[in-house]
Parts: C-alpha cells; structure tokens; sequence
C-alpha cells in the first residue's frame, strides 16, 4: 500500500538503515554472531565481510529506482518499481521541503 503520511515514510527509512547499519558494524573478515546475537532473535552466524556478501547478492543493482525533480531544493519524487513475483506494487515517496 502507499506511504501516505511521514510517519511511514520514517519507519521505512529507519528500518532499512538499521540493517545496513548492523551490517556494518559487523563488518567482519570472519564470520561473526556479535550483531545477530545482540539484536536478534538467537544464533544466526553473518558471514566474513558481509556488506561485500550482500552486495554481490542484488545490494549492487538500482531494482529500478528512479528520482525525478530537483534534489539540491528538495523536492523530489523517489519511485521504486515491483520487486516481487507477485505482481506487488512498487513504492513512491515525495519529498517537497520547500
């Protein structure tokens, strides 16, 4: 469904950064259960490295998002297209600071 409001714009924002934030913090040359342990639900072992592992698998790629407008005013649209087998709807999240 489309984020209509802030607040869920926010809670999708800080819930994708927050992984990418552990995945750093775990960034390991050896495999590690330091985050998952620590935030997760029990022992789950990230791989060494595993920002590099995530991007070899699909972190690399733009899954088609595109940004129209004007970025240095802030007043953009940012479109993300279906990812998913199941015909799901992509996400558009405007942003208009002006």
């Amino acid at each position: 469904s489309p984020l209509n409001d802030h607040a869920a714009v926010k809670e999708l924002i800080q819930g994708v950064s927050g992984v990418f934030f552990d995945l750093a913090e775990a960034n390991y040359p050896f495999e590690s259960t330091y985050i998952t342990s620590a935030v997760g639900p029990g022992y789950y072992p990230l791989p060494a490295w595993p920002l590099r592992v995530a991007c070899a698998n699909g972190l690399e790629s733009d899954h088609e998002v595109t940004i129209d407008g004007d970025k240095t005013s802030v007043s953009y649209t940012v479109n993300a297209a279906a990812v998913d087998s199941d015909g799901a709807e992509g996400v558009t999240v405007s942003v208009e600071w002006g």
